[in-house]
């Protein structure tokens, strides 16, 4: 039985919250997060192509799931399966993160759903472009 059929088992006979519905997405996240997929930008692009979700609330939500919690039982995986991480890069890029994230949450505030949807659009373009450069370099 999946996360998603156990979480609805405990409240059969009740009507489901909205959020409990949507559930599976979570797994599917995870799935790709897990990866290496992505993470936040998976998602955020996951959460507004598939569920309509609002471009500023997707980038919120991601923010609030991709969160140590959710990502430290990928890493001891790779860890598990031998590979050796890097603490003082891991130090220096929660340092640069934790500042970099406040700075990002606050400009993309400023802007409408609209540009920050066609923002993401080009960083996610690019980010492709860089990868699809590199992989046949």
């Amino acid at each position: 039985m999946s996360v998603t059929q156990q979480a609805l088992a405990i409240g059969r006979g009740l009507a489901a919250p909205r959020s409990w519905r949507r559930a599976w997405f979570g797994e599917l996240h995870g799935v790709i997060h897990a990866a290496g997929i992505g993470g936040g930008l998976a998602i955020t692009a996951l959460m507004t192509g598939l569920l309509k979700v609002s471009q500023h609330r997707s980038q919120a939500i991601s923010l609030a799931v991709t969160a140590l919690p959710v990502t430290l039982p990928a890493a001891l995986f790779y860890v598990q399966q031998g590979t050796a991480l890097p603490w003082a890069t891991i130090a220096a890029l929660i340092i640069g993160l934790w500042v970099g994230t406040g700075l990002g949450a606050r400009l993309a505030n400023l802007v409408s759903p609209d540009k920050l949807r066609v923002a993401l659009v080009i960083v996610i373009a690019a980010i492709a472009a860089f990868m699809a450069f590199k992989a046949w370099a």
